[in-house]
């Protein structure tokens, strides 16, 4: 019996190094400030060498967060990870935060690579929202696999960080104007300005205040963003 065990105990973990991880589907959102938008990026990890051509899953946004919509249209982007453009998506909300998507393709289109996004979806903060850290979910989570067999991945949790201030509206009159870039200006120069605030000013949420800041406000007063 010992021996048993022990042969066992050699033999497991090779079997399991041989599998590879299982495959993964998790989210990672940008900073979310009052009013605005901001992406969610969908993304696969898969170590193995099984290949997929679809997936689907349940996304919980929490606190009054929706997925934006134009013409009434959600707002997506797919990436670059698959052997051809078409690639097709449906979203439904079921309601009290839950959507439904599912990403498909009827033309043979499968996904490449081992890792990275798989699809950029937005969000929408609303009017009031609670500063500090959110919690969001994927749940039931799917890969179909080239063999017609479906995978089911793990749920996954992912964190929004929230701001009350508009990012941009450096001297929260409510706006973002020039006014704002020119204050962003100033204080890489050095410059104190009592209309300065830090918080709105760190565009790119990496708690630095840079000429970038000021450039992706002027990117959004001239309609690029």
């Amino acid at each position: 019996m010992k021996k048993i065990l022990m042969l066992l105990a050699v033999i497991l973990p090779v079997l399991a190094w041989g599998q590879g991880k299982a495959p993964e589907i998790t989210a990672q959102a940008e900073m979310l400030s009052v009013g605005e938008t901001a992406n969610l990026t969908i993304s696969l990890t898969n170590e193995g060498d099984d290949v997929y051509n679809g997936f689907q899953f349940d996304l919980y946004l929490p606190e009054g967060i929706t997925l934006d919509k134009q013409n009434n249209s959600y707002v997506y982007q797919f990436s670059d990870r698959y052997t051809a453009t078409g690639m097709s998506i449906s979203i439904r909300s079921l309601g009290k935060g839950w959507y439904r998507v599912i990403c498909y393709s009827f033309a043979n289109i499968l996904i490449t690579g081992n890792e990275g996004a798989l699809l950029t979806l937005t969000m929408k903060a609303p009017d009031e929202l609670p500063a500090g850290d959110l919690t969001g979910l994927l749940s039931e989570v799917l890969l179909s696999r080239l063999d017609g067999k479906g995978i089911d991945c793990e749920s996954s949790e992912f964190t929004i960080q929230t701001s009350r201030v508009r990012l941009g509206d450096v001297n929260l009159d409510k706006e973002v104007n020039l006014t704002d870039a020119l204050l962003i200006v100033d204080y890489v120069l050095g410059k104190v300005n009592p209309q300065f605030h830090f918080t709105p000013a760190d565009m790119d949420g990496n708690k630095a205040i840079e000429l970038t800041d000021a450039l992706k406000i002027v990117d959004i007063i001239l309609g690029r963003e």
